[in-house]
């Protein structure tokens, strides 16, 4: 679904806004569908101010400085006339996690995840890669911190292989903290055996 609000002629897109207000003149503003959640903007011009807090809802303020009636336009339309404004929004970061069997061997699921990988980076250039490695509570801190490390450099070996400049990507090791899936200490467990990557 769309995230926008979109104020066209000084080109400026904000998302999740709720209940602020915008004092341009001679734009037209848009809002966007934050994935149904609650969303609206406030349209203030000339001392006169106007509530948008439907979806795909846009409003014209006037060269004389009136605010026109919001007015329903389709995802259709606003893609074909706002289209410049749509493609400057920044897009959202991709995050996956990885899981491994052992210390650096894939399960056979996160292993054809690495072709999706791939798919993502075409889509993003230019982009920039953070790898962070985790291990389940099995195992001494620094044993844990060793193959967090191990993972994370497993998982940039592999997209170096595929093409990516090592300079777009940064590796991390967070041992066994930020795990997915709380245990114990002493604790074998697949979800917190992971890579995560990140893809800006």
């Amino acid at each position: 679904m769309l995230d926008f609000i979109i104020v066209v002629s000084i080109v400026l897109i904000l998302a999740g806004l709720q209940a602020k207000k915008t004092t341009q003149s001679k734009a037209s503003i848009i809002l966007g569908d934050k994935n149904g959640a609650n969303n609206a903007i406030v349209v203030s011009s000339k001392g006169s101010e106007l509530l948008v807090d439907e979806p795909f809802m846009m409003v014209k303020l006037k060269p004389d400085g009136g605010i026109s009636k919001p007015v329903k336009i389709s995802a259709k339309d606003l893609q074909k006339q706002f289209s410049d404004a749509l493609d400057a929004e920044p897009k959202k970061p991709y995050s996956i996690n990885l899981y491994f069997e052992s210390s650096t061997k894939l399960t056979s699921s996160s292993l054809k995840n690495i072709q999706n990988i791939m798919n993502v980076l075409r889509d993003k250039e230019p982009y920039s890669i953070a790898i962070g490695g985790y291990t389940d509570s099995k195992g001494t801190y620094e044993k844990n911190m060793l193959i967090s490390k191990n993972r994370a450099e497993f998982i940039k070996d592999i997209l170096l292989e595929n093409g990516v400049k090592s300079s777009r990507v940064k590796v991390f090791a967070y041992g066994e903290s930020g795990q997915l899936f709380s245990t114990k200490d002493g604790v074998r467990e697949v979800k917190n055996r992971r890579v995560e990557v990140i893809i800006k």
